[in-house]
């Protein structure tokens, strides 16, 4: 566990799974999100279908700070590898959570701009890659941030982040994420629309899940109240089906155009 990139692993309990992901250290670490400087702004605000897909940052084109070549194509390697084994460990249990410190499926601004992240996470992402997980957990953006997807067509993200919320405050969101469309993975589209999405920076807290007596899950989250010192509800909780969460496989179009996971033609990274 103390080296970059530990191989993913699984706790198993009687009907539920977890399956950790060691994305934490996907360099450069200490240079801002996928190792990219934001640019203060403001957030966009207008809603739903009315905004663009959110850019989708590529490590290639970075320039502050100009990343290596040869490590980015290691790490969509690496990752690329670890989804496959996240992949083939979900087809023993029904029900399967993803834990990793990066959201896969996180939303966050740059300048006056929607930023979708985690660019290598995405760009190692094959279609049927979560098709039997229920929810995806992590941290790293420190605000707390909800998202569903229209027909269940991708897991909800859960980033239980807000257990900092004063570091990065110029990149929050403070509106509704419904109606949001994503596009990503690497060889094949995955295009999908937020049913729910909420961002929030309120209250400092953390998740709460409990197994029901369904055996769906329930997910609160609690936050601090400041002036009394107790904790309280914040946001909207969620209910999580037990799985699978998808029957059969998840049907993808083949991308036109794969620019946002590679260099474009004639770059330095170029292959």
């Amino acid at each position: 566990y103390c080296r970059d990139h530990t191989e993913p692993w699984k706790i198993s309990f009687l009907r539920e799974q977890f399956l950790l992901v060691d994305d934490s250290t996907i360099e450069p670490k200490d240079r801002g999100f996928d190792g990219l400087q934001f640019i203060p702004g403001d957030c966009p605000t207008k809603s739903g279908t009315d905004l663009q897909v959110p850019e989708l940052m590529n490590r290639f084109l970075a320039t502050n700070p100009e990343q290596d070549c040869e490590n980015i194509y290691d790490e969509l390697d690496i990752f690329t590898q670890h989804f496959l084994k996240v992949e083939e460990m979900s087809k023993s249990y029904e029900t399967n959570f993803y834990l990793g410190h990066r959201p896969i499926f996180g939303i966050a601004c740059n300048d006056t701009k929607l930023l979708s992240m985690d660019w290598t996470l995405q760009c190692s992402l094959g279609c049927t890659t979560l098709d039997r997980v229920s929810a995806l957990f992590s941290g790293h953006m420190h605000w707390r941030e909800s998202i569903t997807f229209q027909d269940s067509r991708l897991p909800p993200q859960i980033i239980a982040g807000h257990g900092g919320t004063d570091l990065v405050s110029n990149y929050i969101i403070d509106r509704s994420l419904d109606g949001l469309r994503l596009e990503l993975g690497k060889d094949l589209i995955i295009s999908v629309t937020i049913d729910e999405g909420e961002p929030d920076s309120s209250a400092f807290g953390y998740a709460l899940m409990e197994r029901t007596a369904s055996m769906n899950y329930d997910i609160v989250f609690r936050g601090l109240n400041m002036t009394t010192g107790t904790m309280m509800n914040v946001g909207t909780p969620l209910t999580i089906p037990k799985g699978p969460r998808v029957k059969g496989k998840t049907q993808c179009q083949k991308k036109k155009d794969t620019s946002a996971c590679s260099p474009p033609a004639g770059h330095r990274c170029s292959r």
